[in-house]
């Protein structure tokens, strides 16, 4: 039962070599009452930070003591900065997603260029008519937009109560997933802004093409 020194590689918990104190210090050149840190284990029930709080308050500035979530700070932030990361992706899959859209609006007013006119002829504006293209168009949006919105929060919700998914190279520490109100409205608004913008562009052409079809009556 001698105190314990123990250093880990880059492979963090996986490398961990563990050495009689005593021996660690004389090859630091360290006296027998220098340590760099003391690990503290706590009951599995216990609450981390209320023992960090408490040690703090008992032992003052003079020391710092850090729970291991923020021993692993650095990867927290990663995690943080990965927030952004994972919505400047999301944003670039959404906008390849609204090219679909447009595609397929445009293949839609070509396929019914006939009723196109038709509605013209009838008095219908050219401004009503490229209206209707548009909801057509959000309608196909928002039906595939519920579907993958309903299969995220189900996953995100699995993740928070189960953690099925851990970080690489561990197997205790669960990918930090949260569902909150901010994230659904930042994915409702980037959908419903490059949507109607999508929409928009693919029926940007409506005039052109009415015009190319009377001209074919003519």
């Amino acid at each position: 039962n001698l105190p314990t020194a123990y250093f880990t590689g880059h492979g963090g918990e996986e490398n961990i070599i563990c050495v009689p104190l005593r021996a660690m210090q004389e090859l630091m050149g360290r006296t027998p009452h220098q340590i760099s840190s003391i690990e503290i284990k706590v009951k599995e029930n216990a609450d981390e930070e209320v023992v960090a709080a408490t040690l703090r308050s008992v032992l003052g500035d003079e020391y710092t003591v850090r729970t291991i979530s923020q021993l692993k700070s650095y990867m927290y932030k990663i995690i943080n900065t990965e927030n952004a990361v994972l919505y400047a992706v999301f944003a670039l899959i959404l906008i390849i997603a609204m090219a679909g859209v447009v595609a397929s609006v445009v293949m839609l007013i070509l396929d019914k260029k006939d009723n196109i006119y038709v509605l013209r002829a009838m008095g219908m504006s050219i401004k009503d008519i490229r209206r209707i293209f548009i909801y057509e168009g959000l309608m196909s949006l928002w039906a595939g937009a519920a579907i993958g919105m309903v299969c995220g929060v189900i996953l995100v919700l699995a993740q928070e109560h189960f953690s099925f998914i851990t970080i690489s190279g561990t197997t205790s520490i669960p990918y930090p997933a949260m569902l909150t109100v901010w994230n659904i409205v930042i994915t409702i608004v980037s959908i419903a802004t490059l949507g109607y913008l999508s929409t928009i562009i693919a029926t940007g052409g409506m005039k052109k093409i009415f015009y190319e079809k009377r001209d074919e009556k003519e």
